[in-house]
């Protein structure tokens, strides 16, 4: 299945009644070097990194610092969204639970793992993004709430997530090889990041500097190996079945409060569901059998993944998975069989293969009747991915208007910025070359950009060139637009349009600004 997908390294472990059952390490740390991994090998455990934001607030409000359910505007006061409604009656809850309706606006990670925005910019951000849906009404997977929790956190004690992290966590179960502030320069065994190319050969890129010294690090920014877990989620999973079991807000002996809250469900998954499918405060729940993981790559890319379960007694699973260009990874806990997996992965291949790892994982563990070949589920998903670049082009090139040309190309040169006045994107001409843009002046952010039709230019290269640049790939066609546009059809090009969220089809407007 590795080999199928792409995947370099991979380790797992598996807890069930309580005892250790198995840990296992495959493939590469280190291709390049041909290092293994280890039990003790630094991996991204990427959005995993919500569920323990989500116990230190619960820790806050055990304390009576403040609610879940407290108005974000009355718990920060440089909070000020773009509608009422966000601004009087938002809570803490629904930022962490998906449902703020705000756009999850991907455009903060580019080439490299490159983190574009500064953290000083973090309230700005928050502050500028789009309203897609009202208030309470959807899921919309983003990691801008934890975000938001973050400020909450340093706003209310003075230090920050990170730091409570190691001081209220991890030094208290004795993680030691558990990092939430981006100090790994100078730790050893560390696994490499990998991307895949479509002949499944794999390309080291930079791995994630996501963590507290970076904007967005509560929403995915600890690194953690096999043997940290299998201890941190033990005893989160002793903590939270004692706490549903006798109504309790905490339990003695242990770091975890509040999970109760942080573990019930607070929103509805997308789909059809009959049985639960929800989203908490960083944890996923899910009553198999079902599909398992609904907010993974490979159910975006399918549109399907097998019930997982099926002719077998129902289970509660509680879950969380991650991602970044070089990491998939994910953690099932299943609180009636005091049983949990966890695996990590240092690759971005052709397939979320930390997803069908567990999957598969499971269905052994339990051994359940009806037996899934995801040898097939992997294979069928690398196809799948392989169609996405000729299915974009091919998309691009029937909705083109054909004939049309673009204005003198130092028309559209010049310094972009956009409403927020945090991102800026630079358009230059160079040479006999064309057109070529740049973000944030990043020496690896340099694009070039083609014309395609009246004053739109496209940026869409192939999913090797994208993919050797570190680059998340399987965005929709319109993301590759930059739709240059003139203010009120006079003359002089002044501004551009880019759908960077495809939950905000008018696109980010960029105004020039030289």
């Amino acid at each position: 299945m590795m080999s199928a997908a792409g995947t370099v390294g991979l380790s797992y472990g598996v807890i069930l009644h309580g005892e250790l059952v198995l840990t296992d390490n495959l493939g590469f740390r280190d291709l390049e070097n041909k290092t293994a991994p280890d039990e003790e090998t630094i991996f991204p455990i990427c959005s995993m990194t919500k569920g323990l934001v989500s116990s230190l607030v619960g820790m806050f409000v055990e304390e009576g610092k403040l609610d879940f359910d407290d108005r974000i505007s009355d718990l920060l006061p440089s909070y000020d969204p773009k509608t009422n409604t966000l601004k009087e009656s938002a809570r803490l809850s629904d930022w962490m639970s998906m449902q703020s309706g705000t756009e999850p606006y991907q455009a903060w990670f580019h080439s490299q793992n490159n983190i574009v925005f500064k953290k000083e910019d973090a309230m700005k951000i928050i502050n500028s993004l789009e309203p897609v849906t009202d208030l309470r009404t959807k899921f919309s997977y983003s990691n801008w709430g934890y975000e938001v929790a973050a400020q909450i956190i340093h706003h209310l004690t003075g230090e920050t997530w990170d730091s409570l992290l190691h001081s209220r966590i991890f030094e208290p179960l004795g993680l030691g090889r558990t990092d939430a502030k981006g100090a790994l320069d100078d730790v050893d065994n560390v696994a490499k990041a990998y991307t895949v190319l479509d002949d499944g050969t794999p390309v080291n890129i930079r791995r994630t500097p996501i963590s507290g010294a970076t904007i967005l690090g509560a929403g995915g920014g600890v690194h953690s190996c096999i043997k940290d877990l299998l201890v941190l989620y033990k005893e989160i999973l002793r903590a939270s079945v004692d706490q549903f079991n006798k109504g309790n807000t905490s339990t003695s002996g242990s770091v975890f409060q509040r999970l109760t809250t942080t573990m019930s469900a607070h929103s509805k998954l997308p789909g059809p569901s009959f049985r639960e499918s929800t989203y908490g405060l960083g944890w996923l729940r899910t009553q198999l059998p079902n599909q398992m993981c609904k907010i993974s790559p490979n159910l975006v890319v399918l549109g399907d993944e097998p019930v997982l379960g099926e002719d077998s007694t129902p289970r509660l699973l509680v879950a969380h998975y991650g991602s970044m260009p070089g990491a998939y990874c994910g953690v099932n806990l299943f609180p009636e069989s005091d049983a949990l997996v966890v695996v990590l992965s240092n690759s971005t291949p052709m397939c979320d293969m930390a997803d069908w790892s567990i999957q598969l994982i499971t269905q052994t563990l339990f051994d359940f009747p009806v037996k899934h070949d995801y040898f097939d589920w992997v294979r069928r998903t690398v196809d799948k991915e392989l169609e996405w670049y000729p299915n974009t082009k091919s998309a691009l090139e029937d909705r083109k208007a054909h004939g049309t040309k673009p204005r003198p190309l130092e028309q559209y040169v010049g310094e972009y910025r956009n409403e927020g006045d945090y991102f800026t994107i630079s358009v230059f001409a160079k040479g006999e070359n064309g057109l070529y843009m740049q973000l944030q002046g990043l020496e690896e952010e340099v694009y070039q950009l083609e014309h395609y039709e009246h004053d739109t230019f496209c940026w869409l290269q192939p999913r090797n060139e994208l993919v050797s640049r570190g680059r998340w790939v399987l965005q929709e066609p319109e993301y590759f637009l930059f739709s240059f546009q003139a203010l009120h059809d006079s003359e002089t090009i002044d501004r551009f349009a880019w759908v960077n969220d495809p939950g905000v089809p008018k696109g980010e407007v960029f105004v020039k600004v030289n």
